[in-house]
């Protein structure tokens, strides 16, 4: 751990750098690249300029009370849906979904499903894919 909050950025830069070049990075991306599925940094390190911009904000309403609007936070459901897309890519089907119990088998058994107001529809179509009936 840091020793105090001036060493945190060169720790991340640290961190950030030898995950790029370490091993078992297919595409030498490690973690700051797309190519990094779930583990990419460099996508959630893009939520850091959304929350310091409306940091302003945030403070009047824990003063004064009230709530910060999504339309203060431009980027967050573009940011939000590359950072969960990647997640659920390598988890929805073979972690995720097996967690309800018999819900595999019903959509291996072809049961329709309706994805209503829950992002961008990337999990729905990740569904579709692994189980076509």
């Amino acid at each position: 751990m840091p020793g105090n909050v001036t060493e945190l950025p060169s720790l991340l830069a640290a961190t950030v750098t030898n995950a790029a070049v370490g091993p078992g990075s297919e595409n030498g991306g490690g973690v700051a690249s797309t190519g990094s599925g779930p583990n990419n940094f460099a996508a959630f390190m893009q939520f850091f300029p959304i929350l310091g911009a409306v940091e302003d904000e945030i403070v009047d309403k824990f003063r004064n009370g009230g709530g910060v609007p999504y339309s203060s936070y431009p980027r967050f459901h573009e940011i939000m849906a590359e950072f969960s897309g990647a997640i659920f890519d390598t988890t929805l089907v073979d972690a995720v979904l097996p967690m309800v119990p018999g819900v595999v088998d019903l959509l291996h058994a072809g049961v329709d499903v309706a994805d209503v107001g829950t992002g961008r529809g990337h999990a729905i179509n990740v569904m579709a894919k692994a189980f076509p009936k």
